[in-house]
C-alpha cells in the first residue's frame, strides 16, 4: 500500500514536471524536424565523397504528429556522458524521497551531445548490463553481421534484414509471434520513420528501475510511435539513433520494441506499459530463452485472446506431440470412449482404455506406420526427448510388461529453449 502511495505522488509530480518543460524547453516546428528523406539527402550532401541518391518519401507534414501530445508509446536508451553533471543536470529528482522521476530531454547543444560516451537501448541494457542472481551475465543473439554499412539506405536495409534475422527463430518454433511480428515489419518501416528530436520523453516503466542507472547516464527517447496497424507513424531520434556509439544490435532491438509494442497498443489494450514490450524483447534477444518464459511474455503482450490468428500454434513442439497423443488416444479408445473419459478423471479414463486391446493394437498400428518416423526426425526437440517419447508410447500402446502409463511431455518441452536462427534443419 505505501508502494502504490508513492508511485502515485511520483505520477502527480512527474504530471506537474511536464508542465513547468513545456514551458523551459519548447519545441521547435523548423529546427527540430527533418523527415528520413530528407536527412539521408542532407547526409549526402555533407560527403562530398559519396554519390549516392536517396528516394526515400517521408512527408514533413508528419513530423507535426510527434510534436503534439496525444496516445503514443515511445522506445526508450540509455544514454551516458563522461561528465556525470550533465547527466544530473537533466535528471529530475523527487525533494522529498531523492529518487528519480523523470528525465529531460536532451538538448541542441554541441557541448552536450559531444559529451555523450554511450548509448543503448533500455531493453538491451537490462539484459547486458543487469546480472542474474548467480552474477552471471546472459548470452545474447548474434546478428547475422555486426558491421554497420556505409551509406544510410544501405544501413536502413541492413537493419531491416538483421530484425527479420532474429525473428526467425520463432518461425518453426512460435508461429504465432512471427507472423504477427513480421507483419509489423511493413507497419512501422524503418525507411517510413520521421527524423525528429527531441522527442519528448515517453516511459511507464516502473519508477524503481530508473534507479538501475550509474549516475552518468540517464534514460531518453530514442523512438515514438502514434496511432495503430491500419494507421501507424512514428519518428526517431537521429542523433541517438544513427549516433554510432549506438551499436547495431541496439539498433535492431529498437525496431523489435516498437514493433512488439505496436502489436499490442494495436488490440487497444488499457494495461499496456514499456514493460510488456520490454520483457518480451529480453527473451526475443536471449540466447537461452525457454519456451516458457518467452510464451509467458508473449501473452501478457499479445494475449491470444485477443487475436486473430487463432490457428496459428504458440507452441509448434507442445502441439506436435499432443496432437500424437490425442490421435492415438482416440484410435485406442474410440471416439466415445474418448468423449465419455473427458468426462470422467485420468483414472478412469486409462482404466477405459486398457480394457479394448484391440484399439490399443490399433493405435500401434498407427503410431508405427504413420506418427513414428515423424517424431523420430522432428527438428524442434532434442533427439534424447524423441526417443524418451517414442519408447513411452511404443510400452504404452504395444502393451509392455509391466504396464506403463502415458507421460505427459508438456512441462519438458516448456523448459527447452527456442532454437537461435539458422539452427533448425529439416
Amino acid at each position: 500500500m505505501v508502494l502504490l502511495k508513492k508511485r502515485e505522488r511520483d505520477r502527480v509530480l512527474v504530471m506537474q514536471l511536464a508542465d513547468k518543460r513545456h514551458q523551459i524547453y519548447p519545441q521547435s516546428p523548423i529546427n527540430s524536424q527533418v523527415s528520413l528523406g530528407t536527412f539521408f539527402a542532407l547526409r549526402s550532401l555533407v560527403s562530398s565523397l559519396r554519390n549516392y541518391i536517396v528516394i526515400f518519401v517521408s512527408s514533413l507534414i508528419a513530423t507535426t504528429v510527434f510534436a503534439n501530445a496525444g496516445s503514443r508509446g515511445g522506445g526508450n536508451g540509455v544514454v551516458c556522458f563522461a561528465n556525470p553533471a550533465i547527466a544530473q543536470s537533466l535528471t529530475v529528482r523527487n525533494p522529498s524521497t531523492g529518487g528519480v522521476v523523470y528525465y529531460k530531454s536532451i538538448p541542441d547543444d554541441v557541448q552536450i551531445l559531444s559529451n555523450i560516451v554511450g548509448i543503448e537501448m533500455f531493453d538491451l541494457y537490462l539484459v547486458d548490463h543487469v546480472t542474474t542472481v548467480d552474477k552471471k551475465k546472459t548470452s545474447l543473439i548474434s546478428l547475422l553481421s555486426n558491421q554497420k554499412k556505409v551509406s544510410l539506405p544501405a544501413q536502413v536495409a541492413d537493419l531491416e534484414q538483421e530484425y527479420s534475422h532474429i525473428i526467425s527463430r520463432y518461425k518453426e518454433a512460435m508461429p504465432r509471434a512471427y507472423e504477427e511480428l513480421n507483419g509489423m515489419q511493413d507497419v512501422l518501416a524503418l525507411n517510413k520513420a520521421v527524423m525528429y528530436h527531441p522527442l519528448n520523453p515517453v516511459y511507464d516503466v516502473d519508477v524503481e528501475q530508473l534507479g538501475v542507472l550509474p549516475t552518468n547516464c540517464i534514460l531518453a527517447t530514442i523512438a515514438e510511435q502514434k496511432g495503430d496497424d491500419f494507421n501507424a507513424s512514428w519518428a526517431v531520434d537521429e542523433r541517438l539513433f544513427w549516433n554510432p556509439l549506438n551499436s547495431k544490435l541496439s539498433q535492431v532491438v529498437t525496431l523489435l520494441h516498437e514493433r512488439s509494442y505496436m502489436l499490442a497498443r494495436s488490440k487497444e489494450r488499457v494495461d499496456l506499459t514499456s514493460n510488456n514490450a520490454i520483457m518480451f524483447v529480453q527473451e526475443t534477444i536471449s540466447a537461452a530463452s525457454t519456451y516458457r518464459t518467452t510464451l509467458t511474455r508473449y501473452e501478457q503482450l499479445n494475449p491470444r485472446s485477443q487475436n486473430t490468428n487463432m490457428w496459428l500454434s504458440d507452441c509448434a513442439p507442445c502441439d506436435f506431440v499432443s496432437s500424437i497423443k490425442f490421435n492415438l488416444l482416440k484410435t485406442a479408445a474410440g471416439q466415445i470412449a474418448v468423449e465419455t473419459a473427458q468426462l470422467g478423471s485420468p483414472q478412469f479414463r486409462d482404466i477405459l482404455i486398457g480394457t479394448s486391446e484391440t484399439y490399443l493394437d490399433q493405435a500401434f498400428s498407427l503410431y508405427q506406420t504413420h506418427y513414428r518416423e515423424d517424431l523420430i526426425n522432428y527438428p524442434l526437440l532434442p533427439k534424447k526427448l524423441r526417443l524418451q517419447i517414442d519408447k513411452n508410447l511404443t510400452n504404452y500402446y504395444g502393451r509392455k510388461k509391466p504396464p506403463f502409463l502415458l507421460d505427459d511431455w508438456t512441462q519438458q518441452i516448456l523448459d527447452l529453449p527456442i532454437p537461435l536462427p539458422g539452427t533448425i534443419s529439416k
